[in-house]
């Protein structure tokens, strides 16, 4: 766990960069649903998520209830793709018991790719998503 903490912690880092690298996020519309902490932390996460979306490079979209079943949930996933045609893009894969980081199964990557595009299709869109944190926010009042 703390190894997994750690991990989204550093992450968060990018966000600080002078060019920071251009990060897209997914979320599925129960990640922000779920009351975990009580309102006002819910309320602060979703706030922080709209901090985070509002700045340059960052896209954050949801997935809502209404797109029904999904790709997104057999779990999450990141892919990290390089500038360079050099370096292979990497697949990032948590589950409950532990994470996987894959440069060795290139061919599993596509397939994520493709997940990801059909998650931004079923998502509410960049707007559509910050209208509805910011209304969601403002409910956890």
């Amino acid at each position: 766990m703390e190894t997994l903490v750690e991990i989204r912690m550093k992450r968060q880092e990018l966000l600080d960069w002078v060019d920071p690298p251009w990060l897209f996020f997914i979320l599925d519309e129960a990640v922000v649903r779920r009351l975990i902490g009580g309102k006002a932390v819910m309320r602060r996460q979703i706030r922080r998520l709209i901090e985070i979306a509002h700045r340059p490079k960052v896209t954050v979209e949801i997935v809502p209830f209404s797109a029904g079943v999904h790709p997104g949930l057999k779990g999450p996933f990141v892919v990290i793709e390089f500038p360079d045609p050099e370096d292979d893009d990497v697949l990032y894969l948590e589950s409950a018991l532990d994470a996987v980081i894959s440069r060795d199964l290139p061919e599993e990557v596509p397939v994520y790719r493709e997940a990801f595009e059909v998650l931004r299709k079923l998502s509410l869109g960049p707007d559509g998503s910050l209208a509805y944190l910011s209304k969601l926010a403002d409910e956890m009042a």
